[in-house]
């Protein structure tokens, strides 16, 4: 069995290198980006494409409101993830033996941006995954 070298994974964490720092960079780029196309569009889906959230509807309506926007956010993530990776690194002129995006940067960077956005701006889609949580809980508690 191959031992694992503390030392050397901790080395390569802590180090700081022209590498490191470009790949943050992408990674900020991409965030930042990302994190925009969700403000623009976040809040525009979740008032007019979205009903509201209503303790009225049945189990089942609630749950099939859920699964269509989650599908018309996921095809809305995969056209924006799309759009951003046609815009170029901006900085990778600035070290010539950067590779942009060569351990997906540029794609984590996105999703984070992404992410954390639509977490914040689908608050009908969150209000209805709360009603099916609340709905279900006593069942879960119980096992």
């Amino acid at each position: 069995m191959k031992r694992i070298n503390y030392k050397k994974k901790i080395k390569n964490l802590l180090r700081v290198d022209p590498i490191r720092g470009m790949k943050l960079l992408e990674f900020a780029q991409y965030a930042a980006l990302a994190s925009a196309f969700a403000l623009l569009i976040g809040p525009f889906i979740n008032t007019t494409l979205f009903s509201k959230s209503n303790n009225q509807k049945t189990t089942t309506v609630v749950l099939i409101e859920i699964f269509i926007e989650m599908g018309i956010i996921g095809a809305l993530i995969y056209y924006i993830k799309k759009i951003i990776r046609i815009i170029p690194f901006f900085f990778q002129n600035l070290y010539s033996k950067y590779i942009p995006s060569y351990h997906n940067e540029a794609m984590v960077g996105t999703a984070i941006g992404l992410g954390i956005v639509f977490n914040q701006t689908q608050t009908s889609l969150l209000d209805k995954i709360n009603i099916i949580s609340r709905r279900y809980s006593h069942y879960i508690e119980g096992v």
